[in-house]
């Protein structure tokens, strides 16, 4: 094997190896966090659905409500340990009485400049 081959493989081993020890040390992030809060979700019954109806049923999946908006009567439901967002849309789903069931997303306000 000439010198310039064997100088070019080198160098395309020196290149792999670095590229290599970048995306181990170099790309090593977090997982990207959820864009809702663990542990919450929002839950809008069907109009004329009683309160007591909708705590009963709350209540019934091992949750509690943490606040419900006056206006528009959507829950804050907080989740009990184990349970994750998924698997509570899943279930308020199955209701007849839920209008719809949602996570509770992060929202970001940006400022103007």
């Amino acid at each position: 094997m000439s010198n310039r081959r064997k100088r070019f493989t080198l160098y395309w081993i020196v290149v792999l190896l670095a590229v290599s020890a970048g995306v181990s040390w170099g790309f090593s992030r977090k997982p990207p966090q959820p864009d809702y809060i663990p542990g919450r979700v929002l839950v809008q019954f069907l109009e004329g659905i009683a309160p007591e109806k909708a705590l009963l049923i709350i209540e019934g999946e091992g949750c509690r409500v943490e606040k419900v908006l006056k206006r528009t009567g959507l829950h804050l439901v907080k989740l009990p340990d184990g349970m994750d967002v998924p698997e509570a849309i899943e279930r308020f789903q199955a209701y007849s009485e839920v209008l719809y069931v949602e996570p509770d997303y992060r929202v970001e306000l940006l400022e103007e400049k």
